[in-house]
Parts: C-alpha cells; sequence; structure tokens
C-alpha cells in the first residue's frame, strides 16, 4: 500500500470511528428506560410500604443538615462546570418540592375529611368511588 492510501484508509478509520463514539453517546444519554408497574387495588399495608419505601421526600438528601453541608464549601476552588457549585441549589429545590406536595396532599386530606356522605343503605363500591370523583 501507498502512504496515499494509508492516509486515506486511517482517515477513514478515524471517520467511522467518531461515528460510532457519537452513536454511542447518543444511546447512552437518550435511551431511558421506564419500567412501570401497576397494582390495581393495593392494600393499605401495600401502599404504606411502597410509599415509605421509595420516597424522595423523607432521605437525607433534603434534611437541612445536608443542605448546609453543600453550601458550607468554598465553591472558588472548584472548575466552573463542577455538580458542587449548582448542587445546593438541586436538592434545595427539591426540598421545596417535598414541602409544597405535603402540604397539598394535607391540604386534600383535610378537605377529604370535612366532607361527609350519609345514606341510609350499604352503597357499592363503585357508587362510592362516584360519588368522591364528584366532589374533587
Amino acid at each position: 500500500m501507498s502512504l496515499t492510501d494509508q492516509l486515506f484508509a486511517t482517515r477513514i478509520l478515524i471517520f467511522f470511528s467518531f461515528i460510532c463514539f457519537l452513536l454511542i453517546i447518543y444511546f447512552i444519554l437518550f435511551n431511558i428506560q421506564t419500567n412501570t408497574i401497576t397494582i390495581s387495588f393495593p392494600s393499605e399495608t401495600l401502599f404504606k410500604q411502597l410509599s415509605s419505601q421509595y420516597s424522595i421526600c423523607t432521605s437525607q438528601f433534603i434534611n437541612q443538615t445536608f443542605l448546609s453541608s453543600l453550601s458550607d464549601v468554598n465553591m472558588s476552588n472548584y472548575y466552573i462546570l463542577d455538580y458542587r457549585i449548582i448542587a445546593a441549589s438541586h436538592f434545595q429545590i427539591l426540598a421545596s418540592l417535598c414541602r409544597i406536595i405535603k402540604q397539598i396532599i394535607s391540604d386534600s386530606l383535610d378537605e377529604f375529611y370535612s366532607k361527609q356522605i350519609i345514606t341510609h343503605q350499604v352503597i357499592s363500591y363503585e357508587t362510592f368511588h362516584a360519588q368522591i370523583d364528584h366532589f374533587q
């Protein structure tokens, strides 16, 4: 092979390597898989277990000690694109969202508990939920 052929082959190799690299990056960044499991009629015990097991709002990442430790760091020592510079604000937003969610749930429960369904006979499950849906 001549030197010109070798240079051409090297350029083709570099080009296809770059294309493969871009494809790998694309699939890593944009290929998000979500597994969804639907439980039609969870028991109260299962509901409590699931809500406590996966709740970010009860994690250590939103307590004040953790948030304070993030903001106590001298940020001028870090590179401008270092995540630690903006991590404190991200976790503060998460904590605020959790507070808002807890308030919404509390307000909704207060409203639900303040309503009464009074009937002189037993009603079916479907009728009960239809009446609840009517108040929402």
